[in-house]
């Protein structure tokens, strides 16, 4: 069974519509160099914002700025007073700190819930979740997984969706594995879980093979192979072993972009 997201994600927008009608509001979006699978995501933001009549400001910043720049940029754009909510669209260039940058996002304004405020009171219960999580649960609920005493592997630790996720898995008494570059024998993790979820970056990375028969996979990675944008899951050989399987692109993707926006009118 494939769990697709789009069709949620529609009910979402439309469940906004009359939120939206008497609560007028801007995002911020800065974007940081080139990149494509970065690009493909503001422009699904940019596309279901407009559906609700949320002001887009896209800021495009050039990759060469220094550290100190880049701070000095996201703060300016976070003060404006007509922005409601804003996001740092990552990744950002290697030699810049990720989470100065993010923490450049006063809390208030935090729909991704990544600046260490905002991540800080979701690690302790707050009830704003990253739209990550919103979406894989949201993924899980539609599969009727147990969570509780289920085992998971998280496949990549990353800020945006590897570690959130775990957090959130050890909340709902998941006992939780989890994978990063440095894992030696990935296939002995993901076989013995009764959840996988990757958020690696790393195409065909989870293959049929590596899985029990019964598992629920959730695909998170996004990549570039051959000017696509691929995810970290072999879908033909890991459906066929599988009870579902979230694909990329059509799967998380949509409802991570309806639950940022339901973040923003949350605010």
């Amino acid at each position: 069974m494939l769990l697709l997201g789009k069709e949620i994600a529609n009910k979402i927008i439309e469940e906004l519509k009359p939120v939206a009608a008497r609560q007028k509001r801007c995002l911020a979006i800065v974007q940081v160099g080139q990149n494509e699978v970065s690009s493909s995501y503001v422009r699904k933001k940019q596309e279901k914002a407009a559906e609700l009549g949320v002001k887009v400001k896209l800021e495009r910043l050039t990759d060469s700025l220094s550290e100190n720049e880049l701070n000095k940029a996201v703060s300016k754009v976070a003060a404006q007073e007509e922005v409601d909510g804003m996001i740092v669209q990552l990744p950002l260039p290697s030699h810049v700190a990720m989470q100065a940058v993010l923490d450049c996002i006063p809390p208030e304004k935090d729909v991704d819930v990544l600046s260490s405020s905002a991540f800080g009171k979701f690690v302790l219960g707050g009830l704003m979740q990253p739209p990550v999580v919103s979406a894989v649960a949201r993924l899980l609920q539609e599969a009727r997984v147990k969570l509780q005493g289920s085992e998971v592997t998280v496949v990549g630790a990353g800020r945006l969706v590897g570690l959130p996720l775990a957090i959130w898995l050890i909340q709902q008494k998941a006992t939780v594995h989890m994978a990063t570059a440095h894992t030696k024998n990935l296939a002995a993790l993901t076989k013995k879980s009764d959840i996988v979820i990757s958020g690696a970056g790393r195409p065909y990375l989870i293959q049929g093979g590596m899985i029990k028969k019964g598992v629920v996979v959730i695909d998170v990675g996004a990549a570039l192979d051959n000017n696509q944008i691929k995810g970290d899951v072999d879908t033909e050989s890991v459906e066929k072993v599988a009870r579902a399987v979230a694909p990329v692109p059509g799967g998380v993707g949509p409802l991570t972009v309806a639950y940022l926006l339901r973040n923003l009118f949350s605010l």
